[in-house]
This record gives structure tokens, C-alpha cells and sequence, in this order.
């Protein structure tokens, strides 16, 4: 392996005892700077104490930002997303809400009859490539020529929270769409509408979240 000089960097035989370039002599050179000399202990790694005002070997004011960092490590994970995207999920959401409730009152303000719940079917939901099966409720109920429409609930699928059969339930439905019901419960007619708004809701607070960790920065 070939030797350095120390002081001038120009490379050394193995048998000088001397720089060549710079006439300096090795042997005084180590007297002058001698190697540190390494306990067991030395290699373990240092506790450090994170309420010290400043660490070893780092400035005060650079010890103040790596705390600043760790403090905020979990804000970081958390809202790591780019505040404009969740503001535009956000935005989704809402435009979602502002359909659903637009859906909810149109069936509030066109017919209502009161129905009987005949019987419960199964019916086959498709999401996220998956086919779910849910039972539905089938409901028998008076349309205003004299006729009667069965038909089944299409609302928010909260189907569990329906009526039994037998019982008299009352429905909203649109005179040239008879066959597209919603039951007179909180969730069939405002379940979508909630929904989606607690999503909104929930990108609005986590897109100010980012944007405040994004300005921490």
C-alpha cells in the first residue's frame, strides 16, 4: 500500500523515513500528532440526551431544527399527500353530496303512497370488481289510477334498519319512474347525502393539515 506524506501529499517508499519533497520526518511528525487510541467503550453508540440545549459536535441552532423535525415526523407521515389533490378529492366528495341531496329532495317533492313490505330478495351489488349480494325489501303499494307497483328500495342499501314483513311503510317515488322507491327512514333518503359529506368534510381538514405541515417546512 503506498504511504502519503502528511504534509504535502507527494507519495513515499516504504524505507524513507523522510518526505523526499518537503524534508519532513515522519517519526517527528507521529510524536507531534499521535494516533487516538480506542477503548471498547468508544465503539458503542452515545446516548443522546434530547432535552440538551445543543449535542456534541452539532450547533445549537441546528439541534433546534433536528427537534423541530422530529416533532412534526408523524404530522409528515400522516399528510405526506399533496394538499391540491386532497382539496380535489374534497371537491369530488362535495360535488357527490350536493347530487345526493339534490337526489333526496326530488323524491321528497314528487309522490308518496303507503306500501306493504311483501317479502326480501336478494339482489346482486357490484363494487370494486367484487359482486356483493344484500337483501332488499319488496314493497307493494298504490299507484293514483288504481293500479299497484311492487317494487324494491333502492336508497343507501341500509336494508338491515328496515321494516319487517307485513308492516306498512310509507314510500316516495316519481310518477314516471314508479319503480324507483325510497323509504320514508333516515338512511335510505339522507344516507348517501351523509356520507359523502363526512368524506368532504374529512379532505378538507386532512388538505389544511398538509398545507400548514407543507409551510412548517
Amino acid at each position: 500500500m503506498p504511504m502519503y506524506c502528511p504534509s504535502c501529499g507527494r507519495e513515499q517508499a516504504d524505507n524513507h523515513s523522510a518526505c523526499e519533497a518537503c524534508g519532513l520526518i515522519f517519526s517527528k511528525y507521529a510524536q507531534a500528532h499521535p494516533l487516538p487510541v480506542l477503548h471498547p467503550e468508544d465503539d458503542r453508540p452515545k446516548r443522546i440526551d434530547r432535552n440538551a440545549a445543543s449535542w456534541e459536535g452539532v450547533s445549537p441552532e441546528m439541534t433546534a431544527k433536528i427537534k423541530a423535525m422530529g416533532k412534526n415526523t408523524a404530522s409528515v407521515t400522516y399528510f405526506s399527500a399533496k394538499p391540491t389533490h386532497l382539496f380535489i378529492g374534497a371537491g369530488l366528495f362535495a360535488l357527490f353530496t350536493a347530487y345526493c341531496l339534490w337526489g333526496a329532495f326530488s323524491f321528497i317533492n314528487a309522490q308518496s303512497a303507503m306500501g306493504v313490505v311483501t317479502s326480501w330478495q336478494s339482489r346482486t351489488t357490484h363494487s370494486s370488481g367484487h359482486a356483493n349480494s344484500i337483501a332488499v325489501p319488496i314493497i307493494e303499494f298504490p299507484l293514483p289510477g288504481g293500479q299497484t307497483q311492487s317494487s324494491y328500495a333502492t336508497g343507501s342499501g341500509f336494508t338491515s334498519l328496515l321494516p319487517a314483513i307485513g308492516q306498512s311503510v310509507r314510500v316516495y317515488y316519481k310518477a314516471n319512474a314508479p319503480y324507483d322507491i325510497r323509504i320514508n327512514t333516515f338512511f335510505d333518503l339522507w344516507g348517501r347525502v351523509f356520507i359523502n359529506a363526512f368524506f368532504t368534510a374529512l379532505f378538507v381538514i386532512a388538505g389544511f393539515a398538509a398545507l400548514r405541515v407543507k409551510q412548517t417546512k
